[in-house]
């Protein structure tokens, strides 16, 4: 597995452009332009070399000396561990395609030879530098009849006076998530001869950034930042965060709550929320759990104004808690040092917060009165 590398990857002029921009954007404090959006989304060099393995469907030449770009751009200290291993999975994939599985009739040792040779040629980090993502690159800058290449688009999409949706960040996203589907369904699921997660509506869901309707939660119970300190363990905080989350939706005007994705549009997924589940340590168990937690701490009932569904992303899930908005008002029970109270909970701009008193009789009032 690649880590962290630096070097020169050779890229396209357009991408080339496209990384003096986002480098442009960096140092500015109050950066603007579709891509800045766009970067949060997915990493354009990543985005291309995925579509560019597509649409070729090609694999990259063996040597370094059969691929040429007169472009390079330096990258210092670049994590790839993210997209790696799926990359070369999808490169692995796309040899056994193109060359077939062994047959025990003929010589396996020389089958075995050639497949060695090409997975340690992708492991190599100088090969993934200067072939393996340029020649991806290369491929995604390749125009189709008379409509644009790929990084082209992705190059315009920056352009003050572009407003077609064709050129926006969030249409390329799209485009992008097509295309990888397509390569899933007639490459990898042809080789595995199963059926494989296809990243879905995870991709349109990442475009979003939080607000007065839409929430990332990265966990229900489990305490992602405690264990980046290396404990493993159940925060029951983080519960009272998503259900006041949800309460605020039902006091404001809906929205949707996204778990199992950080603040930073990581997906993270669902697993460790599962394996702190007491009965079914799965997506219905979850929903079981979740669900009970809301009619036991939500008041009044709120049958209906809450649906839960799941989306896979790879082999990880995030859930989705969509929510109506309640034309009555909604109060979030909890007991605090021996006590139940009961907190009404609202949602400004992109934040949840609690109001008492004065300001929540008038929130209330103007709450009916408009509804």
């Amino acid at each position: 597995m690649l880590g962290k590398f630096k070097g020169n990857i050779r890229i396209t002029p357009h991408m080339l452009e496209i990384l003096n921009a986002i480098s442009t954007m960096k140092q500015d404090k109050n950066p603007t332009g579709n891509l800045v959006k766009f970067q949060r989304l997915i990493d354009p060099v990543i985005l291309a070399t995925f579509y560019g393995l597509y649409k070729s469907k090609e694999l990259p030449p063996l040597t370094e000396e059969e691929f040429l770009l007169e472009n390079s751009y330096e990258f210092g200290n670049v994590d790839i561990g993210d997209f790696s291993d799926k990359l070369n999975h999808f490169l692995f994939c796309l040899w056994v395609k193109q060359n077939g599985f062994p047959n025990i009739n003929v010589d396996i040792l020389t089958y075995r030879e050639k497949l060695y040779s090409f997975i340690s040629k992708i492991l190599s980090e100088k090969y993934f530098i200067g072939v393996v993502i340029p020649f991806y690159l290369k491929k995604a800058d390749e125009s189709e009849g008379d409509r644009s290449s790929f990084v082209h688009r992705l190059w315009s999409s920056d352009n003050i006076e572009m407003i077609s949706e064709m050129y926006s960040p969030e249409f390329l996203a799209k485009e992008f998530n097509l295309v990888q589907s397509e390569f899933i369904t007639d490459v990898i699921a042809a080789v595995s001869n199963q059926p494989f997660p296809v990243i879905s509506k995870v991709v349109d869901i990442l475009v979003n950034d939080e607000s007065e309707t839409f929430e990332f939660k990265s966990s229900l119970r489990y305490d992602v930042k405690a264990a980046e300190h290396g404990q493993d363990k159940t925060n029951p905080a983080l519960e009272k965060e998503v259900l006041s989350t949800i309460c605020a939706f039902l006091n404001s005007n809906g929205g949707t709550l996204v778990i199992g994705v950080s603040d930073d549009k990581k997906v993270l997924g669902l697993k460790n929320d599962y394996k702190r589940l007491h009965l079914k340590q799965d997506k219905d168990g979850f929903e079981v759990f979740l669900r009970n937690k809301l009619t036991q701490n939500i008041q009044p009932d709120i049958p209906g104004l809450v649906t839960i569904s799941f989306e896979p992303y790879g082999d990880k899930e995030i859930c989705l808690v969509n929510v109506k908005k309640s034309y009555k008002p909604m109060f979030l029970k909890e007991e605090i040092s021996g006590r139940v109270i009961q907190t009404f909970w609202i949602r400004e701009g992109n934040r949840t917060r609690s109001i008492e008193g004065v300001s929540l009789a008038s929130y209330i009032q103007r709450y009916h009165s408009e509804s």
